[in-house]
C-alpha cells in the first residue's frame, strides 16, 4: 500500500434529495475521505448514514436515483495509456464516465439479483461485459474469440465459478442469492478496475457465503493490485478485513 498516493480523494461532499418540505435535504453533510493505493477501506455506519449514496456518488449514478449534488469535490486517479492523472469526477461529462465504469471504477451492489439480466445466461452476460472492455464488436475474429475464452476462464476462477457445473448455462433465477453475488463479483472485476466498491455485498448472504465473499474480496485486491473500498455495517468482518477504517454518521466521518 503506497500511503502517499490516493487513488481517490473525497472532499467537502454534500449531496441530497430535493424536497419541497423540507428546507434541507442533505444526506451527506461534508464528507471527506481518501482511498489509498492498494488499501482495503472499510466504511462501516448505521443504515441511512449515507453509505450507498457514497458509493453511487463515486460512480456518477446519483442523480438516477433523483440524488443531487450540491457541492464537494471527488479526485480519482486514472489511468491512461500515457500516465497517470487526478481529475475530479464531479466536472466530467456523463460520456467521460463511461469508459471509467467498470474498467477503473467498479461497483458491487448489496442485490445483485438486481444487476443481472433475467433472461440471459451468465456465462453470455460476462461473455459481453468482457467484449464490452475489450472493444470488440460485431463479428469477432478467432484471435479475439480465443482471448476472450482465457479471459472468461480467468474471471470464473477469480471470482469462484469455474468449478460449477454448466454454470456459463444457467439464468440468475437458477441460482442460489450468493451464487449470484459471485457472478456479480465476476463482472465487477472483468474490467481490470484501479478501485472496487463493495456496498454492503454479503447483506443477503447467510454466514458461510459471507465468510466466503470477504475472503474473495480481499484474494481479488491482492490479485488484481487494486484498492478496495469495503461499505458495510458488519463491524467484526471490516475490523478483519480492513487496513483502515472509517465511521460515517449523519453524512460525515465522525471517527477514523
Amino acid at each position: 500500500m503506497n500511503e502517499f498516493v490516493p487513488q481517490l480523494k473525497v472532499e467537502d461532499l454534500w449531496a441530497g434529495f430535493p424536497s419541497a418540505s423540507h428546507e434541507d435535504h442533505s444526506i451527506l453533510r461534508g464528507l471527506d475521505f481518501a482511498v489509498y493505493s492498494g488499501e482495503v477501506l472499510g466504511l462501516l455506519g448505521p443504515s441511512g448514514c449515507g453509505k450507498t449514496l457514497t458509493a453511487l456518488t463515486i460512480m456518477g449514478l446519483a442523480g438516477k436515483i433523483g440524488a443531487k449534488i450540491t457541492s464537494g469535490r471527488i479526485f480519482f486517479k486514472r489511468k491512461n495509456e500515457r500516465d497517470c492523472t487526478m481529475i475530479d469526477l464531479l466536472k466530467i461529462r456523463e460520456e467521460e464516465y463511461l469508459p471509467l465504469r467498470g474498467m477503473q471504477i467498479s461497483l458491487i451492489s448489496q442485490n445483485p439479483v438486481s444487476v443481472l439480466d433475467p433472461v440471459v445466461p451468465v456465462g453470455r452476460q460476462l461473455a459481453r461485459t468482457i467484449a464490452y472492455y475489450r472493444g470488440w464488436k460485431g463479428r469477432m475474429t478467432k484471435a479475439e474469440k480465443d482471448e476472450l475464452e482465457m479471459e472468461m476462464e480467468k474471471t470464473l476462477n477469480l471470482s469462484g465459478l469455474s468449478g460449477v457445473q454448466g454454470i456459463r448455462e444457467k439464468y440468475p433465477c437458477e441460482l442460489s442469492v450468493g451464487m449470484c453475488q459471485r457472478v456479480a463479483i465476476g463482472l465487477g472485476i472483468c474490467g481490470g478496475p484501479a478501485l472496487l466498491i463493495a456496498d454492503e455485498p454479503t447483506a443477503s448472504l447467510d454466514y458461510d457465503s459471507r465468510d466466503w465473499i470477504y475472503d474473495t474480496l480481499l484474494m481479488l485486491r491482492q490479485e488484481l493490485s487494486m484498492s478496495l473500498l469495503l461499505i458495510t455495517h458488519d463491524e467484526r468482518k471490516c475490523r478483519e478485513a480492513a487496513n483502515r477504517i472509517l465511521i460515517m454518521e449523519e453524512g460525515k466521518v465522525k471517527e477514523a
